[in-house]
């Protein structure tokens, strides 16, 4: 067989039946093959060493050069060894030097990358050195080498337009790296003016040689419509065919598509088997992804200490969603223990990394002494930093710090703005809080019909708050109309969803027949379930009720029972009414022994 060491154009199937029968070049490249994941078969280090290991056997020292390589990074099947890796150069270092100064373009190739930035012998002058005695020569690797290192400034001034020169040369050579690299330029106007058809084109030609990456492009292209016509379907055909040749954010992004149904059927366990291939090759958005489906029973059945279990490989690889999200896990004892301090710890390591969500999570820590020692200070510092982002209840908490004063200097009209902000966004609370603004004057003058408005509004929304206060301004003609049978109506949805204000009004209008018909036994259920929420007035009412037998069988120390809770939380009209019946009767005391 003709040896070929330009790595163009490349199809495994070529080489399978002479490296089989003991051809030492065929043993080479298909084992090249499964190292680049190459023309047609996937990234497999595992089987390029064996077949790297025969070429080797067999004399030929370009083998030994890619099994280094191999144990250099590791992965697809063998673990990452120095000794190995040191072992093999230092068997052929020698050889590959001699051809090198000899004029033989490959080993110069192989030289270039023994003296790289991540090499053996680290020395950028030498590297380009190496790759321009290839390139000279027409070698289509060196060439690519020389456009990357004038790409990045590796050994060279940055230099964009000799990058795309040298890429180009390698691509129009037939090497399927430079290839997708140009395309990438076109895709994306660096070095030359973006141009999506020819971007396509040079993915094309690099697919067509079976590169992974080629095909994870296209599926981008087609997915998004750029370029091509937006194609879902075929999309997820170009990362089957990339997973399958093992890129891990193919596998990924084929997950997602099966997660959910976009191009395909629908199919969650087909989104597991995709995330679980390349989660356990270490790939972390595909264990966060797999975490999830734990956490959510989505394609495997709900387990919380699997989805803590995958999104701790994720954290600890430094992925900041995963990070907050086993954040979550801790700070709810879910999968693990609950431990405040390491949810508050995992929430600082992804909040450093600017992640709005964690930001907000380590906000609510320091505001609340979660995990951390509380510091409103701190609070306001990471609610800030969350907001900068866009991140609503993080807006929102700020503003409350502002109004209240709390970790910073109270400032209405700050609060005010940005509540507003996060109302245009459409959180209810927000929408709500502008309400309470309004009504109270709040760094704004007061506006009744304002503060209607909103509360309105964030009441069509369910908001049990606003649906209260929009129930007390129709009972009290505030901003609107008074209309009794409204106000129930307000006051009574707010009850059903336990909001204990509601409670308390809507007992009142039982109590006296307003809006509704008088019903003193249904206005004591509620003042009863008002008060055992420790709510004063209620207390107070259940106190006034069981002083006059109203709606209950007449009981004063029951009656004292409920004015002194009131009391206790500061009602005046408690306070008031005992001392009243302390100088009436000591006899009402029942705690007091008489002399």
């Amino acid at each position: 067989m003709n040896t070929d060491y330009t790595f163009t154009n490349i199809n495994a199937a070529n080489y399978t039946e002479d490296a089989s029968q003991g051809d030492a070049y065929a043993q080479f490249m298909l084992g090249y093959c499964y190292y680049e994941g190459i023309g047609g078969v996937g990234f497999d280090f595992a089987a390029a060493v064996q077949w790297l290991k025969k070429s080797s056997a067999g004399g030929n020292m370009y083998a030994d050069f890619i099994i280094s390589r191999c144990y250099a990074y590791g992965g697809y099947g063998i673990e990452a060894d120095d000794d190995k890796m040191n072992e093999c150069l230092e068997r052929v270092l020698p050889h590959l030097k001699f051809a090198a100064n000899n004029g033989d373009a490959y080993a110069q190739v192989c030289m270039a990358r023994c003296y790289s930035v991540d090499g053996i012998l680290p020395d950028s002058i030498q590297e380009i050195h190496y790759l321009n005695l290839a390139a000279a020569q027409g070698h289509p690797v060196a060439l690519f080498n020389l456009g990357l290192s004038y790409e990045e400034g590796d050994g060279v001034e940055p230099d964009i337009i000799k990058a795309v020169y040298y890429m180009r040369r390698a691509a129009e050579l037939g090497y399927h790296a430079a290839q997708n690299n140009l395309a990438s330029y076109y895709r994306h106007g660096i070095g030359v003016e973006e141009d999506l058809a020819k971007a396509v084109y040079w993915y094309e030609k690099a697919a067509g040689q079976g590169s992974c990456f080629a095909l994870y492009n296209l599926a981008l292209l087609h997915e998004e419509g750029k370029g091509v016509p937006q194609d879902p379907g075929k999309a997820a055909m170009y990362y089957q065919r990339s997973a399958q040749l093992g890129y891990l954010s193919s596998m990924v992004n084929l997950g997602a598509l099966y997660e959910e149904g976009t191009g395909v059927d629908q199919d969650y366990a087909k989104a597991v088997y995709w995330y679980r291939q390349a989660a356990e090759q270490g790939e972390p958005l595909a264990q966060t992804n797999l975490a999830m489906c734990y956490d959510g029973g989505k394609g495997v059945e709900q387990d919380n200490i699997q989805a803590a279990f995958w999104y701790r490989q994720a954290a600890e690889q430094g992925y900041y969603k995963a990070q907050a999200l086993l954040g979550e896990c801790y700070d709810n004892g879910k999968g693990v223990e609950h431990n405040p301090e390491l949810a508050a710890t995992w929430f600082s390591r992804a909040a450093e990394q600017d992640y709005a969500v964690a930001q907000y999570c380590l906000a609510l820590c320091y505001d609340y002494g979660d995990g951390v020692e509380q510091d409103h200070e701190q609070a306001v510092f990471w609610y800030r930093k969350a907001a900068n982002q866009g991140h609503i209840d993080a807006i929102h908490n700020l503003a409350l710090c502002y109004q209240e004063g709390v970790g910073v200097k109270q400032d209405y009209g700050k609060a005010l703005e940005l509540l507003s902000q996060a109302a245009e966004a459409g959180l209810v609370s927000s929408i709500y809080a502008m309400g309470v603004f309004y009504m109270d004057g709040l760094g704004v003058k007061k506006d009744p019909v304002k503060a209607v408005m909103y509360f309105r509004e964030a009441a069509s929304e369910g908001f049990a708050l606003a649906q209260h206060n929009l129930g007390w301004c129709y009972e009290n003609g505030f901003g609107i109309e008074k209309n009794q049978e409204l106000a129930v109506k307000y006051e009574r949805m707010a009850a059903e969803q336990g909001d204990v204000n509601a409670w308390y009004s809507l007992a009142t209008f039982y109590h006296d027949g307003k809006g509704v018909s008088k019903d003193v036994q249904q206005a004591i259920k509620l003042f009863r379930k008002a008060a055992d929420k420790n709510y004063a007035l209620a207390q107070f009412m259940l106190g006034e009720c069981y002083l006059r037998g109203n709606g209950v069988e007449k009981n004063t120390a029951t009656a004292i029972k409920w004015y002194r809770l009131a009391a206790e939380q500061g009602n005046e009209k408690a306070q008031q009414r005992l001392n009243e019946l302390k100088s009436s009767s000591h006899s009402l005391w029942p705690w007091k022994k008489k002399k």
